[in-house]
């Protein structure tokens, strides 16, 4: 999905040197999941009832 691929490398590209190493495994973790949750979660169609990608997902959509 472009706009999905597209949202992830403009918060990698500006943030991913500053993620600490909890931050990394949870991105990984996050960029484990299907697409298709993924994108509902990243534009908030649906809330992340996983606590470990809360923060992330927020950070990821500003």
């Amino acid at each position: 999905m472009q706009e999905l691929d597209t949202l992830l490398n403009d918060y990698l590209d500006a943030f991913y040197a500053r993620l600490d190493e909890p931050s990394i495994d949870s991105l990984e973790q996050l960029l484990d999941t299907e697409d298709d949750m993924l994108w509902l979660w990243l534009s908030g169609q649906k809330a992340c009832d996983n606590p470990a990608f809360t923060r992330l997902i927020d950070d990821i959509r500003r």
